[in-house]
């Protein structure tokens, strides 16, 4: 039993309902009726009750790749319709991207001087800037960071459903590429719906890979989107170089250059306008702060063994397949590119200090590609592909049904071993009792509110948020002394001069301590937290004390 590619008459082809043969057309032309007999199958005589278990065994292995593949597409949709518009920070950074759309909504520079005011993540800028843009309608709020990332997780679904079509004309294998990336939700941490730059910068790349896979007469545009893939997160280039290096080798002419002249000009433009607009900072967030962070040397192995083998075990089996079974040279050469790209770019992020596992999705999103092209591949293989005699063999049938089988056994195996619950990612009544308790909280203490470790808790009582932990991190793990002393005293001097009434998290509490702040009475404090990512937990509160308290 196999898959259907364009000729077949439905979804599926049924393996009693053979298609019309011309034997006037197929007797002419032998290779034609090869392969046409290899797509339905042999009639010529009855079938046998173990061809019959095997065609019921394929239609129960189809159905079941299609219902756990709707199950993880709607998985994801439950998801996002309990936290889209949740107001509390769902991953610790979130409340930092907020505060990047913010400034720009308030017309202030992305790319500054550090300081506990404000310091900039080390991300290129398209996704504020898009965020900002849907902000102007729907307010600044988490809500409208997350509804670019959602946009951009389905616009993915429906690129891998077309990267697949396009290439095999395989509507099944297509639906079961979208929802085996889906099923990667978990594996990358929950990433997908949440204010982060990863789901947009992805977008943009599996949209460049469609062009490129779609016609030779769309480089231009290809090399365009993978400079805004770049644009919205600097690891993409990772994967724009082996695509526009694919498009050098498969390419003739001009069209050779298209692409890349396109992606460097957009590239380079940009990156001379955002440097000179910011008086240098741009390039030392985007490029030189990254570049002076260290590697975690374990992570070489455990990207292969952690994060690939033990959570993708069979769709990994699946890439190597479709990266060996030839469907000419031009889509090997793609296909290869396309694996180089997006699995570097995983294994390179993940070595990377603070490359957690939301690095994962560009790679998650080859893998489902690359199994659901297996699919097809295997579901259309037969001995007529490998030797030139009619395949009207035992032998024949045995491989043809044999192959589909393995195709289809490994997507259905992945599939089920990625099944989560859904509920785990969804916020619980306790979780927003407990960030409406904190922000009422809150609203009860005098004077100024720092947040380095949650920016979001000042804007939700109508206060200005701050530079985040992680950007302030971030600083102090360059090797740029005069920065990371800069931002050391600015944190000093705001301490110091206690500028602040009240300081939220277990924060710098030694100097804290010194300048007279207080912890809150833990049983005043109420409790906040988040579901992805690093866990963090809002349980510390600090007072500032006022130096003649005891006086009276």
């Amino acid at each position: 039993m196999s898959l259907p590619s364009k000729p077949a008459a439905g979804p599926i082809a049924k393996p009693d309902a053979a298609l019309p043969v011309n034997s006037a057309t197929t007797d002419a032309h032998p290779v034609k009726r090869r392969r046409l007999l290899a797509f339905q199958g042999d009639h010529s005589t009855a079938s046998t009750p173990w061809q019959l278990a095997q065609d019921t065994l394929t239609k129960l292995l189809i159905t079941a790749a299609c219902v756990l593949s709707a199950w993880h597409l709607g998985a994801f949709l439950v998801i996002v319709r309990g936290r889209l518009f949740y107001p509390y920070a769902l991953e610790w950074m979130e409340g930092g991207m907020l505060e990047h759309v913010a400034r720009i909504m308030e017309g202030k520079p992305l790319y500054l001087a550090p300081s506990i005011e404000f310091t900039p993540f080390i991300y290129t800028p398209l996704y504020y800037w898009v965020s900002a843009a849907v902000a102007h309608f729907l307010g600044v709020q988490l809500a409208s960071l997350r509804l670019v990332s959602c946009l951009a997780s389905a616009s993915i679904f429906v690129l891998l459903f077309s990267i697949i079509y396009s290439r095999t004309r395989n509507l099944i294998a297509g639906f079961i590429a979208a929802g085996l990336y889906a099923s990667c939700f978990d594996v990358c941490a929950g990433w997908f719906d949440l204010a982060r730059v990863d789901s947009l910068s992805l977008c943009f790349l599996l949209l460049a890979t469609w062009l490129v896979v779609r016609s030779d007469r769309r480089d231009a545009w290809a090399g365009l989107f993978l400079a805004l893939a770049f644009l919205a997160k600097q690891s993409g280039v990772i994967v724009a170089v082996p695509l526009i290096a694919a498009r050098i080798i498969t390419q003739s002419g001009w069209r050779r250059v298209h692409a890349a002249l396109t992606f460097s000009i957009v590239v380079l433009t940009s990156t001379i306008l955002q440097d000179h607009f910011s008086h240098g900072y741009y390039h030392y967030y985007v490029f030189d702060l990254p570049s002076q962070h260290a590697w975690i040397a374990a992570m070489r192995r455990e990207f292969w063994r952690s994060d690939m083998f033990a959570n993708v075990p069979f769709a990994c089996a699946a890439a190597l397949c479709a990266l060996t079974i030839s469907l000419g040279w031009r889509n090997q050469v793609l296909l290869w590119a396309a694996a180089i790209g997006y699995c570097a770019v995983g294994w390179i992020s993940r070595m990377h200090v603070g490359g957690a596992s939301n690095v994962l999705m560009p790679t998650m999103a080859f893998l489902a590609w690359a199994t659901a092209e297996t699919l097809h591949r295997l579901s259309q293989l037969s001995v007529g592909d490998l030797a030139p005699v009619a395949p009207a063999t035992l032998w024949a049938r045995s491989l043809r049904y044999s192959s589909s089988l393995f195709g289809l056994a490994l997507c259905v195996a992945q599939l089920s071993w990625l099944v989560y619950r859904p509920g785990a990612h969804i916020p619980s009544a306790k979780n927003r009792k407990g960030g409406d308790a904190l922000i009422a909280y809150l609203r009860t203490l005098p004077g100024p509110i720092l947040s380095p470790l949650d920016p979001l808790l000042p804007r939700l009582i109508g206060q200005t948020g701050s530079a985040h932990e992680q950007a302030l991190t971030d600083i102090s793990l360059g090797i740029e002394s005069k920065k990371t002393a800069a931002v050391t005293r600015s944190i000093h001097e705001v301490i110091a001069r206690r500028r602040y009434a009240v300081v939220v998290g277990g924060w710098q509490t030694a100097e804290l301590s010194t300048a007279n702040y207080v912890p809150a009475p833990l049983t005043q404090v109420p409790s906040s937290w988040t579901l992805e990512g690093a866990p963090f937990r809002t349980s510390e509160i600090w007072l500032r004390n006022a130096p003649d308290a005891t006086k009276h």
